[in-house]
């Protein structure tokens, strides 16, 4: 549906520009005096240039990476395809990027991958897993981050909301839409707490509608990052049971950094992966 809908408005906009072009040159090779023989000329001509700038415009659009949604100033709402765990600091911005994470709320660091395991506390697969793998890839490291988070916590004076009977993973639950900052050299991670797991570590089901108050919470949440990009993934779609594809929760992330775009004090690029490039377009 979406690939559908992203032809159908940029099939137009081609369109448009290719008829305004070619109707210029059909224009124009109206005062070449050609002689009446080789009229067809003059109609391979144009043609060839209508089908020329049809298909340019097509590519241009169809391997754009990236879409200005909103702007007031310096600070804008865009979307983008890419991995959201490889951005790097542009060089035009002096602030370091701020990458949201999707995280469980007991914040937790052990990824799990083994088949044996039904219910892994971190899904090696996920964003979460992902993040864990490349930014926690050793013991020293992975101590340091649950150091850092526990810090983050305790300066919150946050208090949990219910304390889990489980034997492995953290105890602590916390509300979703808790969040912790975990800064580097290169940058500032955003950990979001999106998923909630009980005392079997089974998935607490949510629906879009909770989605959708999390995503207004989350842009609440940049206001303390004002003057940064921050970088928000498509996510809640896999195991965070949300009942929502990719493009529902692009359009729940959108919708509630638009909501908010009077008052917004951070740049927001909402990530496509670009797995689902055939599933969300940029221009949805």
């Amino acid at each position: 549906m979406a690939l559908n809908m992203w032809k159908k408005k940029n099939a137009i906009k081609s369109l448009n520009w290719s008829l305004s072009i070619s109707s210029f040159i059909g224009a124009l090779l109206s005062f070449i005096l050609l002689p009446s023989n080789f009229w067809w000329i003059g109609l391979i001509i144009f043609v060839a240039t209508f089908i020329i700038v049809f298909f340019t415009i097509y590519l241009v659009l169809r391997f754009k990476k990236r879409h200005r949604i909103s702007g007031r100033g310096s600070v804008f709402i865009e979307s983008r395809y890419g991995n959201v765990l490889n951005i790097k600091k542009d060089k035009r911005e002096k602030s370091k990027p701020v990458i949201v994470i999707p995280v469980n709320s007991s914040f937790d660091t052990i990824v799990e991958d083994s088949p044996s395991i039904v219910d892994r506390i971190v899904e090696g697969t996920s964003i979460h897993g992902q993040w864990l793998r490349q930014y926690a890839s050793t013991p020293e490291l992975l101590e340091k981050l649950d150091r850092d988070i526990s810090q983050f916590i305790a300066n919150k004076h946050w208090i949990p909301i219910k304390v889990l009977d489980n034997k492995r993973g953290k105890k602590d639950v916390y509300p979703l839409g808790s969040y912790v900052f975990i800064e580097t050299n290169d940058c500032i991670f955003l950990l979001f707490a999106l998923t909630e797991f009980n005392e079997h570590n089974k998935v607490v089901k949510k629906d879009a509608e909770e989605f959708t108050i999390l995503m207004k919470k989350l842009m609440d949440i940049t206001d303390e990052c004002a003057g940064k990009h921050v970088y928000i993934p498509v996510m809640g779609t896999k195991i965070a049971l949300f009942g929502i594809d990719d493009l529902a929760s692009f359009e729940y992330i959108k919708n509630a950094a638009l909501n908010k775009k009077c008052s917004l004090r951070a740049s927001i690029s909402i990530v496509i992966f670009e797995e689902s490039r055939d599933k969300v377009s940029i221009y949805d």
